[in-house]
């Protein structure tokens, strides 16, 4: 399980705020390229107090990213009371020219986020100016339980052209007021 990271209030008080991250990979070279391979298990898990959690299973970006995903990733946030915001996102890939995701048959992206106020949960974020390939062989899931909120499954945004496959389940849902689910949004 990932180590929790606490940001809290000034003076006296419960934790307002938690961020974690899995995974992270940033190359800020104007050539520069990611490489991420996971074969095991990545969870990110923030459980803030009353104002905010933030959580992320796998963060990559840079001019070119490539990740191929065999494990399992979770990211869930959740905040336990007040006017607070949950924000989860299993996987976020972006480049600046090119970006592949692929996850193999028997793999697995979950993303939950459960708030009072407001709860946003993104299994699989995928964008890249150029092109962009998304091959998914295994599951993909987002949840996200508030008052408003919003649940997808897959995003994937490109300037230039875009490939999209798919051969395992993807799915979302969302659990409040004021909301909605999409499974995937290309």
């Amino acid at each position: 399980m990932a180590q929790r990271t606490w940001a809290t209030r000034p003076g006296p008080g419960l934790p307002r705020s938690i961020g974690r991250l899995g995974v992270g990979a940033y190359n800020g070279g104007y050539y520069g390229s990611i490489e991420v391979a996971n074969y095991g298990d990545i969870d990110a898990t923030a459980v803030g107090g009353w104002a905010e959690a933030s959580a992320t299973g796998v963060l990559a970006t840079a001019y070119d990213v490539s990740i191929y995903q065999a494990g399992n990733i979770s990211a869930t946030a959740e905040v336990a009371s007040g006017y607070g915001s949950a924000h989860a996102t299993g996987v976020f890939a972006a480049g600046t020219y090119n970006v592949s995701f692929e996850s193999a048959a028997g793999s697995s992206v979950h993303a939950s986020a459960v708030g009072e106020s407001y709860a946003y949960a993104t299994g699989v974020f995928v964008a890249g100016y150029n092109y962009v390939s998304v091959d998914n062989g295994g599951d993909i899931d987002a949840f996200a339980s508030a008052y408003h909120g919003r649940a997808t499954g897959m995003a994937v945004y490109a300037v230039g052209d875009v490939g999209v496959y798919n051969s395992g389940d993807i799915t979302a849902e969302f659990d409040g007021d004021y909301g909605y689910a999409t499974g995937a949004a290309v």
